[in-house]
């Protein structure tokens, strides 16, 4: 619940929905396990799809990818002895519209010798494209990764690229551009 009432806080500070709202939507999602926290502003309080995605996006889709992009980057990879937040200073990320994918699941409970079907869990997968990814370094030029398609699973927040290589290919080319970097060094010396 604590994601909710995040989200929930979110929307209220950019003006999207009311402190009233926002408690009333969370006490309607004690009813109605099965819904997400924007389905219910959505319906019951006529919030547009449109202003909760674009919320979405800005606080939690773009930031999520980028912290997750930043920790796949950083795991176990130095260059010339240094970690790889020692020269990449920043990383800039845009993403392109994304589709949504909620999914329901249905259990059945057993109550007074019957099985009585209720409503499981709800998740959100999200299907979208970084549009373009920047590396920002100092190492003199900054590396740009196009067109990366993934997938997103809301609430394990589980980051799947499309590209299982681009990670790899990053490091690469951070790799290449250390060594380009280290080799004009060299001849500036002599």
């Amino acid at each position: 619940m604590s994601r909710y009432i995040k989200f929930g806080w979110i929307l209220q500070r950019e003006g999207v929905i009311s402190r009233d709202q926002l408690r009333n939507i969370l006490n309607l999602q004690e009813k109605h396990k099965d819904k997400l926290f924007g389905e219910i502003a959505s319906y019951y309080f006529s919030i547009t799809e449109e202003e909760i995605e674009t919320v979405f996006a800005k606080h939690i889709l773009l930031p999520f990818t980028k912290k997750w992009f930043n920790d796949e980057l950083t795991k176990k990879m130095t260059l010339d002895g240094l970690q790889i937040e020692d020269f990449v200073t920043d990383i800039e990320l845009s993403i392109s519209n994304f589709a949504r994918n909620i999914i329901r699941t249905s259990v059945y409970k057993g109550h007074e010798n019957k099985f009585v079907l209720q409503s499981g869990t709800v998740k959100l997968k999200i299907n979208s494209t970084m549009e373009k990814l920047t590396l920002k370094t100092n190492l003199g030029r900054d590396i740009i990764l196009e067109d990366i398609p993934f997938e997103l699973e809301v609430p394990a927040y589980k980051l799947i690229p499309a590209n299982t290589q681009i990670i790899s290919e990053a490091k690469l080319r951070l790799k290449q551009l250390s060594k380009k970097q280290q080799q004009e060094r060299e001849q500036d010396q002599t």
